[in-house]
Formats: structure tokens, C-alpha cells, sequence
């Protein structure tokens, strides 16, 4: 199942409606939370589309999960010179 996500809810506006993580995290040391909500948000997953902010932890825990299960993964960035988000393949 292909899915369309952004990391954190509230951190950005994003042309999203569902994230990875819906509250704010207050332990981003945390690692076993943020790597136990990934498995669990992607746990269907073959094929993700992730719209990134700024916080590298989540950004870099999304990445190795999907590396360690095979989960085709293409991150989505903010441009604020042109107001709009561009792509990077990651894993294909």
C-alpha cells in the first residue's frame, strides 16, 4: 500500500492531512518511541511519500525503517523560493 504522509503534524503547513506523528514530540532523545510510531504508522507500507520538516531524527528514523523493510520511500522538500515542495528519491 502506497501511502502519502507528512512527519509531524502542526510543524508545517503541508499538503497533507495525515502524519506520521498527529502530536507534538516531547522527547525527541526518544528513540525507541519515535522508531515504535514509525513501525506502527507504516506497518502496511510498500511504498511511502513523506513530507519532511525540519527535525533530521524523524526524518532519519523514516529512512532507516524503510531501508530495514524494503518500504520504497521518496522524500518530499520544502523550496521556499518557489512556494512549493520537490522531490528526492531515497529508496526505489
Amino acid at each position: 500500500m502506497k501511502l502519502t504522509l507528512g512527519t509531524i503534524k502542526n510543524r508545517h503547513k503541508m499538503p497533507v492531512t495525515n502524519f506520521i506523528f498527529e502530536d507534538k514530540i516531547e522527547d525527541v532523545t526518544d528513540l525507541a518511541f519515535i522508531e515504535s510510531m514509525i513501525k506502527k504508522k507504516l506497518s502496511e507500507t510498500t511504498e511511502l511519500d513523506l513530507y519532511t520538516t525540519g527535525l533530521n531524527i524523524v526524518n532519519s528514523a523514516v529512512i532507516k525503517h524503510c531501508y530495514e523493510n524494503g518500504i520504497k520511500l521518496t522524500l518530499e522538500h520544502y523550496d521556499k523560493e518557489t512556494n512549493s515542495y520537490f522531490k528526492q528519491p531515497i529508496i526505489e
